[in-house]
């Protein structure tokens, strides 16, 4: 069973004045040679934008900057996938080029929200992100009629692979829709033009379990290791038998197995004691680490936590 031994607690947004946002959804990192930037999504009023911190390599992981204003915000075209709010899904490489992958938020009158995946370029020079389209490159269609979104992406057999969020249906709640969703896969050859099977990849493990954020580590040709957060769909945001919580898939040729994942170092804190959720791998000096959000989906921060494959740490 593969573990998460916490080493700390990042970044708080609660407890920095100045800042112009709330919450740090979606920790999305990007490695440089002497710092992590990491790309998360703020809340400005109520909508997202995306802003980063920069954060010394692990195991300090001291904070060294936050952006004072949003690198990248939603798109100023009214009536696009992203017009109502925009979120961090993952970075991948094209040749010379960093494309940045990213979710569209669109609120709805019948259902409370809509989400799509759009892409980006990104300038670390400048750290500015520059929207390549209008249009989602991952959408709803004739076999996927609710949503596609948060995707990890990774290349083999001279394709890119993606497991994402694709909905299964709203269920009607006391006091509105929730959503239920999945974890798919689909693969292409250009980032843009997607091949996606319509059946589940991820097994869930029953009716009312809904997916966000499966983070993709390749541990051999064939063989992924796959960490996703899972809760129930109804009354999730405040109970923490319900709420988002850590599970674990290996991939081998294909074939899907469930497993658990668990916790080691620190003990939990009170940032993370309702639900841990929207995980992302990153390789610092050998050691894979995850970074993930804890309570309010992101509103106290952002934690750090090595993964300790098979039994064995390089953490000292």
């Amino acid at each position: 069973m593969p573990l998460l031994k916490r080493i700390k607690w990042v970044f708080n947004p609660e407890k920095f004045e100045h800042l112009v946002f709330t919450h740090a959804q979606v920790p999305t990192p990007y490695v440089m040679s002497d710092r992590i930037r990491v790309f998360i999504s703020g809340r400005v009023g109520k909508i997202s934008h995306v802003f980063t911190v920069d954060i010394t390599p692990p195991p300090n992981c001291e904070i060294i900057s936050v952006s004072k204003a949003p690198i990248f915000s939603p798109n100023n075209n009214m009536g696009t996938f992203d017009d109502e709010g925009v979120m961090p899904s993952c970075f991948v490489r094209r040749g010379d080029d960093i494309l940045f992958l990213y979710s569209g938020w669109n609120s709805r009158n019948t259902v409370p929200y809509h989400n799509s995946t759009g892409i980006a370029k990104y300038d670390p020079v400048e750290n500015s992100i520059t929207r390549l389209y209008d249009g989602p490159i991952l959408e709803r269609n004739y076999l996927h009629p609710y949503l596609a979104v948060t995707p990890s992406v990774w290349e083999a057999d001279d394709q890119y692979n993606a497991l994402y969020i694709s909905g299964l249906s709203w269920l009607k709640g006391e006091d509105r829709y929730e959503p239920l969703y999945v974890i798919k896969k689909a693969n292409s050859k250009n980032l843009l033009d997607w091949d996606r099977p319509a059946a589940q990849y991820i097994p869930s493990n029953h009716d009312f379990e809904c997916f966000s954020n499966p983070a993709v580590k390749v541990r051999d040709k064939g063989k992924v290791d796959v960490i996703f957060c899972s809760r129930n769909a109804f009354d999730f945001r405040d109970n923490p038998n319900n709420s988002y919580k850590m599970g674990y898939a290996k991939l081998n040729d294909g074939i899907v197995t469930r497993g658990e994942i668990g916790w080691g170092g620190n003990s939990e804190t009170p940032m993370e004691d309702v639900m841990q959720c929207y995980p992302a791998f990153f390789l610092w000096d050998g050691t894979y680490y995850v970074l993930y959000n804890g309570n309010g989906f992101g509103k106290t921060g952002f934690g750090i936590a090595e993964y300790i494959e098979d039994g064995s740490s390089n953490y000292k």
